[in-house]
């Protein structure tokens, strides 16, 4: 078997662990992976097993899932190509980063709330006033909801990794997405996006933190619709295989990712790019969320003018036949305020903000 520097010359120059994959056996291992126990010749079917199915199947794009090094659990990424399968182990290089995302959230938080406290009061007393106040209102409020947005998903994306097992209950988990999505829905037609969504017509049960797995959905249809223009369609297809519940949002008409970066985009040098491109740290949210209920996120591109997300989560069972409830009680993150004009407040204009005190 070829050495490294010859056959991947460019794997050692990778900042995380890297290793290829080829026939189901690792061919090449960059030395950042011997800490994780990485060496040629394992059988990936080993290191896969937890996903060992959704690995298999996967034909293209970008596979979000974790894997089994050692005794431990760590995340990493996928990426398919026609030479082997690239595996880059993301955890170690995202924890510091993320922890300290998190800390910076909480320190902003605080300030915030009280300034959103106090414009509240002040916006109520000023909205019959005039019109152009009533403008300047709306803009106001449009830009303290992304500033809550921003300094949430800087909190979470660091809290979710260590979320699995914990705040989780038995819910009717078709009904939280089915809920979710008619919110969605009823934005999107407000700014001309159709969102066709094809649901589970029964309930299916299982554990999951529905405050967690609301924010990954809406994470997703926040980054579906702000890339795509009016006038086009989202396709939304919940689909429920033996013991996998998988939720697959397709943007029909725009490309919104080229490559596997979006999984720790706050990590890249700042540059001059397109607007729309944010912190990247709704897309740590929705696979650490993916993670903790026991499933992946698979991005790829259908066609040339099509991004697909596909996140899935396990169905998993409690030790009882009682089901605890099929009421969704859903976190209050939003400290009072609309989820769905906090969630899409990077989208939405700031005159469906102009009413709120």
């Amino acid at each position: 078997m070829e050495t490294i520097a010859h056959q991947f010359p460019w794997l050692e120059l990778m900042d995380r662990p890297a290793f290829c994959v080829k026939g189901g056996v690792v061919v090449a291992a960059n030395s950042a992976s011997e800490n994780y126990m990485i060496r040629v010749g394992m059988d990936v079917g080993k290191l896969v097993a937890e996903h060992r199915q959704a690995y298999e199947e996967f034909e293209s794009g970008c596979l979000y899932l974790s894997i089994c090094t050692g005794d431990i659990s760590v995340n990493a990424s996928v990426t398919r190509t026609t030479e082997c399968d690239i595996f880059l182990i993301t955890q170690d290089a995202e924890d510091s980063e993320l922890q300290a995302l998190s800390l910076a959230a909480q320190q902003l938080r605080i300030p915030l709330s009280n300034v959103m406290t106090v414009a509240d009061q002040l916006l109520s007393q000023l909205h019959d006033t005039g019109s152009n106040t009533a403008q300047q209102a709306g803009q106001l409020n449009h830009n303290l909801f992304q500033l809550l947005r921003i300094i949430g998903n800087m909190s979470d994306a660091g809290s979710y990794q260590s979320l699995k097992s914990v705040g989780m209950e038995t819910v009717d988990l078709t009904s939280v997405v089915d809920e979710i999505m008619e919110k969605v829905q009823a934005i999107s037609e407000n700014i001309g996006i159709h969102i066709a969504y094809a649901g589970i017509p029964r309930s299916v049960f299982g554990l999951a933190n529905p405050e967690k797995l609301e924010r990954a959905i809406y994470n997703l249809m926040s980054n579906a619709l702000k890339f795509s223009t009016a006038g086009s369609t989202i396709d939304v297809k919940l689909t429920n295989n033996e013991n996998t519940l998988s939720l697959t949002v397709c943007n029909t008409h725009s490309q919104v990712y080229d490559d596997h970066s979006f999984w720790n985009r706050y990590r890249r040098k700042p540059s001059i790019e397109d607007s729309r491109y944010g912190l990247g740290l709704g897309m740590t949210l929705v696979s650490n969320v993916a993670t903790a209920h026991g499933g992946t996120v698979l991005v790829d591109h259908p066609s040339e003018t099509q991004t697909r997300v596909t996140m899935t989560i396990s169905i998993v069972k409690e030790n009882s036949d009682i089901v605890r409830s099929n009421i969704l009680r859903m976190g209050d993150y939003a400290g009072g305020r609309d989820k769905g004009l906090l969630e899409f407040s990077e989208i939405l204009s700031w005159d469906a903000y102009n009413d709120i005190n």
